[in-house]
């Protein structure tokens, strides 16, 4: 009864006289379902679609058959124990293949035990001709036959990789070779030492288009060396960034300053993210890092620790004009004394709520 409902609405939303594009299916684990032989689901003309996985099996089948001119793909894996039999090689691949023009891909999921398997990007090859933007969260250290399918899609311009683990072995060769000419915008958070090496690539090969980089790794010793490798390449290279993130501790100040002073910066959003143990010798650098600001930034993020006098220092001293500010060490405290009195005397007489004003923008 469900499924003869469900074929009812496809073909009255989704027939060829619509001018419906967009498609979202969310829909509870259950009893898989088998498709009618020959059912027209009226989905040729979806060019966006989210797909939040369940064990509903027939949809994919049926999915990679019709709608074969997606444009915007989102596929969500939610952590639901009923979706740990569930094949990604035979459906979502089958999906992914089937694309004829498949321009932004977005993969997430939220189930640490029964994720994706690693050669779940082996199918993005096939999409090289079209692909512009990837976004990937919480996929396993992909295989090197995903790692060699990624290197092949060099239109990308748009790569964000969050949360993506570490794991068993594939060569970090094929990255460190990886060629994308036309990126424009890249953010690692939080991910295995792969991605923080191709980003690190994506800068010394081609700086000068960028326009977003966004590092933010685990900490320790291995990410904090890529880290400063990361900042020393903005640095000599000076790509006209509108969105910038980085680690960083008082060694890397003076890389910092080099860009932000630079007479090209014109940089938005800034976000520094703790490097190692950043608080030893940060406490004096903030006040004259507040110089230092371009008249251009719009929002400022802070990950490392900074006393309320120091921070009064640099907002006073800072010429840029903020219309947000986040400092992740006040976020429980930042309407009460001392906090709130320095984030008010910054405002002045602007007409802005504190909480409005304190928030990451990112």
């Amino acid at each position: 009864m469900a499924l003869s409902v469900y074929h009812a609405l496809c073909r009255i939303f989704f027939d060829d006289r619509s001018n419906i594009y967009s498609l979202s299916l969310d829909r509870p684990s259950r009893q898989k379902t088998s498709l009618m032989d020959g059912s027209d689901l009226h989905v040729r003309n979806i060019r966006d679609l989210s797909i939040r996985y369940t064990t509903d099996t027939f949809l994919f089948d049926a999915l990679h058959k019709q709608a074969v001119n997606i444009e915007n793909l989102s596929v969500v894996k939610s952590s639901d124990s009923g979706l740990k039999n569930f094949n990604d090689q035979q459906f979502l691949s089958s999906l992914i293949f089937s694309q004829l023009k498949l321009r932004q891909f977005s993969l997430t999921c939220y189930d640490s035990v029964n994720g994706f398997t690693s050669n779940v990007l082996t199918p993005l090859a096939s999409q090289s001709d079209t692909l512009v933007s990837l976004k990937l969260h919480g996929i396993p250290f992909p295989s090197d036959c995903s790692i060699s399918a990624l290197t092949i899609c060099s239109n990308l311009e748009e790569l964000e990789i969050r949360r993506c683990t570490n794991g068993p072995g594939c060569s970090i060769a094929p990255i460190q070779a990886a060629e994308f000419p036309n990126l424009r915008k890249i953010r690692v958070v939080e991910s295995s030492i792969l991605w923080g090496t191709l980003l690190d690539v994506v800068i010394s090969k081609n700086p000068l288009d960028l326009e977003e980089v966004l590092y933010q790794p685990w900490e320790d010793e291995e990410h904090d060396t890529l880290s400063t490798s990361i900042i020393q390449s903005i640095a000599q290279w000076k790509p006209k960034l509108k969105t910038f993130g980085i680690a960083l501790s008082a060694d890397e100040v003076s890389f910092l300053e080099e860009i932000l002073t630079t007479p090209e910066c014109k940089i938005e959003n800034l976000s520094l993210f703790s490097l190692g143990s950043p608080e030893c010798g940060m406490e004096k650098i903030w006040p004259e890092l507040g110089h230092h600001m371009p008249s251009t930034l719009k929002h400022l993020n802070i990950w490392i620790f900074i006393c309320a006098k120091s921070m009064n220092q640099f907002l006073q001293n800072t010429k840029a004009t903020l219309d947000s500010l986040y400092v992740d060490a006040w976020v429980e405290d930042f309407l009460c004394h001392p906090y709130s009195d320095v984030l008010t005397h910054y405002l002045k007489d602007r007409p802005i709520d504190l909480a409005e004003f304190f928030h990451p923008e990112i």
